[in-house]
């Protein structure tokens, strides 16, 4: 083959080999990844500057999907816009919201701990997630005015009593102590055996803050669902009792907005709830102390039974009283909240004798934190 030939088949080779070559060269997947990551950003930025409450949540949708980052600034700026509404959004501004809000979560974003305040009635799951995320002196306040004002949303208050005790906020663990009840039920019979009864209950009531669940509506994006779990791999906030939520992508679910508001909760027992979290910021096991006991005494005479009462009684406030110790010498409570920082201790006397007996004889004291009734 002539040296004319040779080069001319070269020529034909590489005419022929350049396409497959660009074309490799065009599905470079670095090359790919940054031109997508690019298409994204410009989309959504636009969509997220549309009035269009849909378009608005596609761009928070397409955003997430494509893990674009750098729209959160957009993101944060639109849920702080949101939140400080005062007038109860549509449909429409409810689903927008929830995927706001649901893109700032799993990109890794947080909000102000106002905003999160404001937040916290319509979607308090994710806001406990927001305030997670919050500087500790200003998302304090706030979870303070959470664990002191909601009344239903049981499982939440809990996570952010957990945040307080985790952040060492100033005055939770004094407003805690004030509002914990120990419940002694002290059960007299002839035999000295005990019987079952309820509990007492310390599940409060409150009206729950909610707009109700959202409709399916053609042609938006999925949403993610927000809901505490009493277990699983997604803990909100540990804890002495550690809470958990689960987040599923897809259509508005009915409740996922609500919170848990049954006294079947398990975290519904605030009192008990309150005395494990205690016990364990004051070093000691979170079943140091029991919010709630029920103890058999046996009907002798009058001397021994109020001896015993008592007994029962001072035991348990010595217990207490190792608590705030505690909590004073670990910085937990300040000197001058420890004189109010008081537990109450609720004792009631069952007689469970004979109907024929006369009255158990009364028990006088001078205790301030002691409730005793007979």
């Amino acid at each position: 083959m002539s040296c004319r030939a040779l080069l001319m088949l070269l020529g034909v080779i590489v005419m022929a080999t350049t396409p497959a070559l660009l074309a490799q060269d065009s599905a470079d997947p670095a090359a790919v990844a940054l031109s997508r990551e690019k298409d994204a950003l410009s989309l959504a930025t636009a969509w997220l500057q549309s009035a269009d409450p849909r378009v608005v949540a596609w761009g928070a949708h397409l955003a997430l999907r494509e893990q674009v980052r750098s729209a959160l600034p957009d993101l944060v700026a639109l849920v702080e816009r949101e939140s400080a509404s005062d007038q109860p959004p549509s449909e429409e501004r409810r689903h927008m919201q929830l995927a706001l809000v649901d893109a700032v979560i799993q990109l890794g974003g947080a909000v102000s701990p106002e905003a999160a305040r404001r937040l916290y009635t319509r979607y308090p799951v994710q806001t406990i997630l927001l305030l997670t995320r919050a500087e500790a002196p200003a998302a304090n306040a706030v979870l303070l005015d959470i664990v002191r004002t909601d009344r239903a949303r049981h499982g939440t208050w809990l996570a952010a009593a957990n945040l307080l005790a985790r952040n060492r906020a100033p005055g939770f663990a004094a407003w805690a102590l004030m509002n914990l009840t120990i419940r002694l039920e002290v059960q007299v019979t002839l035999d000295g055996a005990r019987t079952p009864r309820g509990t007492f209950g310390s599940c409060p009531g409150g009206t729950l803050d909610t707009l109700g669940p959202l409709s399916v509506r053609a042609g938006w994006p999925p949403i993610g669902n927000y809901f505490l779990t009493s277990g699983g791999n997604d803990v909100l906030v540990a804890g002495a009792d550690v809470t958990y939520y689960h987040r599923s992508l897809g259509p508005p679910l009915p409740g996922a907005a609500a919170g848990d508001i049954s006294c079947s909760s398990p975290y519904s027992d605030r009192d008990a709830l309150l005395a494990r979290l205690l016990s364990r910021l004051a070093g000691l096991p979170s079943d140091f102390v029991e919010a709630e006991a029920i103890e058999p005494l046996q009907w002798r005479n009058d001397a021994q039974y109020r001896k015993e009462v008592l007994a029962l009684v001072s035991r348990r406030l010595q217990r207490v009283d190792e608590i705030q110790g505690q909590l004073r010498s670990r910085g937990f409570v300040a000197e001058v909240e420890a004189r109010d920082a008081r537990v109450l201790l609720d004792v009631r006397v069952q007689d469970r004798r004979d109907s024929g007996l006369r009255p158990l004889p009364r028990i006088t004291h001078q205790d301030p934190r002691i409730v005793l009734s007979q």
